[in-house]
């Protein structure tokens, strides 16, 4: 049977035969879990019915899902190639029951599939059962034993039943979904493949891997819930801290801790003791059965990559390389590196398997919408095909980008299953292809490096082992040469060149002769590689390779560290991985800090300061205000000058410069006694300009028991605006969140604030709607960038002010003129339908499920989350969440402040693009007033356009500089920008073609008959012919190319250099018959030298050629020069 023929009659049998319902798999991309990396098992997309939050049609349901295990928990990628079972992708067949049938049903079904349908032995199958555990309250599953007995009935084989069912314990046999909700026991069915099948006592050891599990079925029918105060017990049991006792590790530490403190150190039975275990009323059943494992039973194989679905990678791998797979396996997991590198034919096939595996994993991911980049998933992915690159360039030595190549051997191979390969193979092959290359340049650079770093390592673990050798006869090898030490040089080059060994002591022949030895080692390692056996021979202990090292491979050159980790393994090394962990958590508290220490400012709050702030129980900042409108009244509850909490600020005169206007101090009052007076320069506009938009040097931070200003945040700046009372006036210029608190940063103008004062607080009621408009359309251009550009894209980043959006997004290309215009439409015409902006708060999980919703990967949300849904009504998605038409609309989590309908936003221009990493682009856009500029503007250029293409020729250099000074001083959008700057190149080809007619036109009526009639007269003879060299006045390159035409007619054998000078250019025209020729006369060098006096250069062929010059007033002196170069060859 076929793998496609295997897959479909597990599909077939469940359908036609017991009523399922076949549910397409899921996207391998859970676009409805950001808190999933991959979707790495059939029931991902069935929690929800098992959690009983959701019921669908069927309660019966089958199907084949794609499955991604690489990265997090679930992490199969270093054992990919060296292993006959391991993949990063793979297929999981499988059968529910959500309440339906249960342990009886499904037992007996999977017993007459595999042994009535697909023929296996019954007598080569074993079962495993839950075995009980009463440390978390959990019986012996006799129940699913006693089924095991009914429907297999060993017995009537000769065998015993009891030999064929073991008891597993809960690591194995109980599923669990998470410390609480539905979990229950398993039985697991395994295959022995042993000659004799002998396998059965190695069931639950699983110390042959001949005896090989093939299906799990597991039975939900238990439901575990918390104890009142059971989560904080097992929290406070996870967070036990301990001092170890000498000769004790951390972990042992911990365990005798948590004796002492909770009687036991097993968390599973604390987290038993702390919740409750009760039998479901639905019960529900799900299982599991990998593809390729159940394909390889039914084709005789021993090995997942020895069934059909792989055979046409190894062909497309042989095109490409010449080399054929050949299906060898390490002989353990534990086998030497060393010599599995030594051996080809072993490290060619690692390579192939390695390969196939890698690109069915990328092409499944890249098809169903995720983008190799350098975070989240898109790392993992960007991990998994540097890895394919290094074995295929360096195992296969395919030093062109291949990988792409395989991803059409995918669909064709898968597409049948999965349809959805082949709408985007073209994306595919051009994302995995475009990474190839990118990395290409990288591996070279990378693997030389790690030579580097291992050589170096090499050498000082040399260096510690021989010690004991005298320091003037060590050896001493460098990267780029050998030094052998003083006198031996020249013994040593004897022993090379004769084998004669010359009379020393036993200790001066040991140090000779090794470092013969290394000397001749280094010629392999300059030729070759550093490799294990030379490691192995040279020394004792494995060398290390240093944590920096690869750590500057991996931050500079993007060199995955699991590359260098299995290089270095390959030459008998090992890499210091603490070291690099290391410096990898520095890099990212770096990053997180933005490079730089943490900085004790207005904007932020000491982790000591909020402390303070609690133990004085001020409570944070209610800031839901600032969904309700944008005034509100508020007490000063603390104020922050940057160093410290101060209990008011005052303002007092000042002595500004004449025209600063009055006041602009304040005086401090902090709660220490020592406090200090500072000064704050004030702003005496109503309405600052954007240059007072910033704290000053000595501003302040107000917060308030309540505000209706946004904090800064998701992208959205925080909002600017006032607080007042009487006699007081504060200028708000940001606001920010730290802790809980609402940060009002700004300067007080006039006045005094204390704590406890009442204030007026509002919010710029200019600044706020524009900043809403923006933000609103950044929601709608998320979804119309999706519509338009495909499920890969996926928001990166986001900024939101008053004046404009940016919005940074996955893609790997440039966005085309027609999809800009697409884009801009679809928002245009969101804007133009007034769609209702709906925002409310649900529950997370509830959330997650509905259809369309734009999630970013990586964030983490909190249990209750606020849904903006721009013209459906929050309600109604939570009330049909499946529903497919809600992807026509923009539904995000968002916590920030939008319009109250879509209209308000007047109207949508994008006015950049660009890429800003990596598969990551980023537009940028404008609303409202801004956008209508825009659009007037491109409306204005395409008139001056329109207008210049039915100029006159004469008029269109005029046109063209109205053009391109509208363009540059005028807000356009980018397609307009893009129009324009093409109509500009064809407005400057058509000006280039009438210049040059102009100029044809005028050498055309220059009397060329006259003139060369005049110049032949004035001719000397040069040979057999005639020497003319002449100043043609006014002359263009053009005009002397006619003369010259007619000369030549004329003169028959000839000599011919004309100079002349128009439009302030120089030119110079030579020509040289062939009889002159041989003479010693060469147009190309006469020319070349007569330009060079003018400042110029030329040449040509030493018939004729052409030349420029710069200087027009040493145009007769250039003629003079000529003339003397064309007197030698005079005769």
């Amino acid at each position: 049977m076929t793998s496609a023929e295997i897959r479909q009659q597990f599909i077939d049998f469940f359908v036609q035969k017991h009523g399922h319902t076949f549910v397409p798999s899921s996207p391998v991309v859970p676009h409805d879990d950001p808190t999933l990396l991959f979707t790495n098992a059939g029931m991902n997309q069935f929690k929800p019915l098992f959690l009983g939050t959701e019921k669908r049609a069927y309660t019966r349901a089958v199907n084949t899902q794609k499955c991604i295990r690489a990265g997090g928990k679930h992490n199969d990628l270093d054992d990919v190639g060296r292993s006959r079972r391991h993949h990063t992708f793979f297929e999981m067949l499988g059968n529910w029951s959500f309440g339906d049938y249960f342990k009886k049903e499904a037992i007996a079904w999977s017993w007459e599939l595999l042994t009535k349908v697909w023929k296996l032995d019954p007598t080569r199958l074993h079962v495993t059962v839950h075995a009980g555990d009463a440390s978390i309250g959990v019986e012996r599953d006799n129940e699913a034993a006693d089924i095991w007995r009914k429907v297999a009935n060993w017995e009537q084989y000769g065998h015993k039943s009891d030999d064929h069912i073991h008891y597993g314990n809960t690591k194995d046999n109980f599923w669990e979904m998470g410390d609480t909700g539905p979990c229950g026991p398993c039985t697991e069915i395994f295959v022995d493949r042993t000659p004799d099948k002998t396998g059965g006592p190695t069931v639950l050891s699983g110390e042959d891997p001949r005896v090989m599990e093939v299906w799990n079925n597991v039975f939900i029918q238990y439901n575990r819930a918390w104890k009142t105060g059971g989560e904080a017990a097992v929290k406070s049991f996870d967070s036990t801290r301990s001092e170890p006792l000498p000769g004790e590790d951390a972990q042992t530490s911990r365990d005798r801790i948590r004796v002492q403190s909770f009687g036991t150190s097993n968390r599973a039975a604390w987290v038993a003791q702390n919740s409750t275990l009760d039998v479901l009323p639905a019960q529900h059943v799900d299982t599991g059965m990998g593809l390729e494992r159940i394909i390889q039973v039914l084709q005789g194989k021993d090995d997942n990559y020895g069934i059909d679905l792989f055979d046409p990678f190894w062909a497309k791998l042989k095109e490409l390389s010449g080399i054929t797979y050949g299906g060898k396996y390490p002989k353990s997991n534990s086998a030497d590196p060393v010599a599995e590198a030594a051996d080809a034919q072993l490290r060619h096939d690692i390579a192939f398997r390695v390969i196939a595996d890698h690109i069915r994993c990328l092409t499944f991911a890249l098809t169903d919408g995720a983008v190799p980049s350098n975070e989240g998933r898109g790392y993992v992915l960007r991990r998994i095909l540097r890895r394919a690159v290094r074995f295929g360039r360096q195992q296969l030595e395919l030093k062109e980008p291949f990988l792409h190549k395989l991803v059409p051997v995918v669909v064709e191979a898968m597409g049948g299953a999965f349809p959805e390969l082949k709408k985007g193979t073209e994306r595919v092959v051009e994302l995995v292809k475009d990474e190839e290359v990118s990395f290409g340049r990288t591996l070279e650079r990378g693997i030389a490096l790690s030579l580097s770093a291992a050589v170096e390592a090499f050498k000082k673990q040399f260096d510690e082992e021989h010690t004991n050798v005298q320091s003037e006869e060590r050896l001493h090898c460098e990267i780029g040469g050998f030094s052998h030490g003083g006198v031996l040089e020249s013994d040593i080059q004897r022993w090379r060149d004769d084998g004669t060994l010359p009379l020393l002591d036993a200790t001066s022949v040991r140090i000779m002769r090794l470092k013969f030895d290394i000397a001749e080692t280094i010629e392999v390692i300059r030729a070759a590689d550093l490799n294990g056996a030379i490691v192995k021979k040279y020394l004792k202990s494995a060398p290390v390779i240093d944590g920096h090292r690869v750590f500057k491979l991996h931050d500079t050159f993007g060199f995955p560290v699991d590359l260098s980790r299995i290089m270095a393994e390959e030459r008998g090394m090992s890499v210091d991985l603490a070291g690099y962990e290391k410096l990898m958590e520095e890099a990212r508290d770096k990053a997180r800090s933005g490079g730089k220490e943490e900085d004790t400012s207005l904007f932020d709050l000491p982790p000591d300061v909020i402390a303070s702030l609690q133990k004085q129980s001020v409570a944070k900042t209610d800031d839901s205000p600032k969904y309700a409108g944008t005034r509100t009244r508020a007490t000063v509850k603390a104020i922050w000058n940057g160093r410290e909490l101060v209990e008011s600020v005052a303002a007092v005169p000042s002595s500004g410069t004449p025209g600063e206007g009055e006041g602009g101090g304040f005086s401090a009052s902090g709660i220490t006694a020592n406090s200090a007076d500072s000064v704050v320069g004030s702003n005496p506009h109503p309405n600052p300009p954007p240059e007072y938009r910033r704290r000053g040097p000595e501003a302040v931070a107000v917060i308030l028991d309540r505000t209706p200003f946004y904090a800064e945040m998701g992208g959205q700046v925080g909002d600017e605006g006032t607080m007042n009372a009487p006699g007081t006036s504060f200028a708000v210029t940001t606001a920010r969140g730290v802790g809980g608190y609402v940060l009002h940063v700004g300067e007080l103008r006039h006045g005094a604030i204390k704590v406890g004062t009442e204030l007026e607080v509002a919010v710029d009621a200019v600044l706020r709607p524009r900043t809403e408009q923006n933000h609103t359309t950044t929601h709608i251009a998320n979804w119309a960038l999706r519509e338009v550009l495909g499920e890969g894209v996926q928001q990166k980043g986001s900024l939101v002010d008053p004046e404009k959006l940016r919005f940074d997004f996955s893609h790997n290309k440039a966005i085309a003129d027609d999809e800009l215009g697409r884009i801009e439409q679809l928002v245009n015409e969101s804007i133009v339908r007034k769609l209702p902006v709906y925002a409310e708060e649900a529950p997370q999980e509830q959330a997650l499920k509905i259809n369309g919703l734009r999630a970013v990967f990586g964030e983490k949300y909190p249990p209750m989350v606020r849904v903006v849904s721009i013209g459906v009504p929050v309600a109604d998605l939570l009330r049909d969440p499946a529903n497919e038409n809600w992807r026509q609309f923009s539904i995000e989590f968002c916590g920030g402040t939008h319009l109250k309908s879509s209209d308000q936003a007047t109207a949508f221009a994008i006015t950049a693009e660009e890429s800003v990493s990596k598969g990551i682009r980023r537009i940028v856009a404008h609303t409202g007033d801004a956008a209508r500029q825009v659009q007037a503007a491109d409306a204005a250029l395409e008139l001056l356009v329109a207008n210049a293409t039915r100029a006159p020729n004469e008029l269109l250099s005029a046109s063209l500089q109205e053009i391109q000074k509208t363009l540059a001083g005028s807000p356009v959008s980018l397609r307009g920008k893009r129009r324009t700057q093409a109509a500009i190149a064809d407005l400057q080809a058509r000006i280039k073609t009438y210049e040059k007619s102009q100029k044809q036109s005028a050498a055309s009526s220059v009397d060329v008959s006259g003139i060369a009639e005049k110049l032949l007269a004035a001719a000397t003879p040069i040979g057999p012919g005639k020497l003319v060299v002449a100043d043609v006045p006014d002359a263009s390159a053009e005009q002397l190319l006619t003369i010259t035409d007619s000369l030549k007619k004329r003169a028959g054998s000839f000599g011919i250099l004309l100079g002349g000078v128009a439009d302030g250019k120089v030119s110079f025209v030579a020509i040289v018959s062939d009889d002159v020729i041989k003479l010693g006369l060469k147009a190309g060098d006469w020319i070349r030298d007569t330009a060079k006096v003018a400042g110029g250069g030329g040449g040509g062929r030493p018939q004729h050629a052409q030349a420029g010059g710069k200087d027009p007033t040493k145009l007769g002196e250039a003629l003079d020069v000529a003339r003397a170069f064309a007197a030698k060859y005079a005769g």
